[in-house]
This record gives structure tokens, sequence and C-alpha cells, in this order.
């Protein structure tokens, strides 16, 4: 009995000095002291803080003269240009960067203006013919085709018509606005980008089947972006 004893409360000490070796019984920690320390930042403003970051070219194609009636021709992925660029590929992203100091968030108007479609020559600008304009073609956008974006594109917006649509004529209008919340990278998405065999399903040249083209002459129109601040600003 004895024996047993012993050998019991020898296994209890070893257990317990086991466990204390291990650390899974330790004393609560005691904070000593705590110091606090400082940290700064200044930020100031770019001498250009809101300004246009894209804009889009576009080409609607090449096409036979039909005056049976008038046409809505979608933009399609590239077409030949007269000019420094051989080659006009269709973008369709607008964006613009607004990084003014808060107490000059008081919102922006981007607009947008077109020259007439003139006649810039057939292969290149040696026949072009300054006065052979085509009257009344104007691009537009199909507005529910669009989508703004931006982490702080607030209400950004196109502006809302009764035929959901934004026209481009040589008088600048709104294509889109925002408020004092509308800040940081906001970009307006014109629908589908064009592919080879797949129109836009957003931009469009609207032509009256008055127009009185040249064979084979290539129109061009020259498009103006012009981003407003506020006055505040």
């Amino acid at each position: 009995m004895k024996k047993t004893m012993i050998s019991t409360t020898l296994f209890s000490l070893l257990a317990t000095t086991t466990l204390l070796s291990a650390g899974q019984i330790q004393a609560a920690p005691t904070e000593v002291e705590k110091q606090t320390t400082d940290a700064a930042v200044v930020f100031t403003e770019k001498s250009n803080p809101l300004v246009i970051t894209a804009v889009p070219d576009f080409h609607f194609g090449s096409h036979e003269i039909d005056r049976s009636a008038d046409k809505d021709l979608a933009a399609v992925e590239s077409g030949s240009h007269i000019g420094t660029a051989n080659t006009l590929a269709t973008s369709n992203v607008v964006s613009i960067q607004d990084d003014r100091s808060q107490a000059k968030l008081d919102g922006w108007d981007l607009q947008v203006a077109q020259t007439d479609f003139a006649n810039a020559g057939t292969t290149d600008a040696s026949d072009a013919d300054a006065s052979d304009v085509l009257t009344g073609v104007n691009i537009w956008f199909k507005t529910p085709n669009v989508t703004i974006d931006g982490a702080n594109k607030g209400d950004a917006a196109l502006p809302t018509t009764s035929d959901q649509t934004v026209q481009v004529n040589d008088q600048a209008s709104t294509f889109m606005k925002g408020g004092a919340t509308s800040f940081g990278s906001v970009a307006a998405t014109l629908g589908t980008a064009p592919t080879s065999g797949t129109d836009s399903d957003a931009i469009f040249l609207h032509v009256p089947k008055t127009v009185n083209p040249t064979d084979k002459a290539h129109y061009q129109s020259d498009i103006t972006w012009t981003l407003i601040a506020s006055p505040n600003s």
C-alpha cells in the first residue's frame, strides 16, 4: 500500500513539473510603461487638378450612297483616314480626373461639339474640298448603353432627354456632368467597343437622306471635348 501511494505522489509531481516547463501555466504580463509619439502628413493641390484623361475617336465605316431614307450608322472598329492617322480606330471611353482639394469640389461639366463633316480628300488631302460638307450629319450617343464608373462617381450622369440620346452638334453641349460628390477618376463607357464584325451599340452617326456626298471622298470632323469647372473652383 505504501509503495502505491509513493508512486502516485511521484507521478503527480512529475506531471506538475512537465506542465510548468512546457509554458502552459504562465503569470499575467505586467505593463511597465506607455509612451505616445506623433505622425504627420501634408497634401498640396496639383497645378492642374481637373483634367480630361481619355476621349475617343470614331469611324463609321464605308457605305453606298442611298437616299431612300435617313440612316443612323453605328460606329465600326476602324477604317481609313486622311491625315496623320492612315487608320482611325474607334474607342469608347471618356474620362476625367478631379484631384481638386476638398473646398473646391463643387462639380464639373464635360461638354462636346463637332465641326461639319467636310471632304478631306479621296486617297490623300490633295483633292480635299473644305466647302463640300454633309449638312445635318451629326454624332449621337444612345444613353441607356452608356455606363459611368468610378469609386467616387457620385451623381455624375449624362443629360436626361426624352429620346434618351446625347446629340453632338456645332454648339457645345453637356455630355456628362458631376457634382461635389463626383471626384477622382470618373469614366463613361460608351457601350461595347466595336470589333471586327460587331458594330457599336452606343455610338451612331445620323445621316439625313438629303445629303449629297462626293464619290469615294473621306468626310471627316473634329470633335472638341471641353471640361468646365464650377465658378467657385
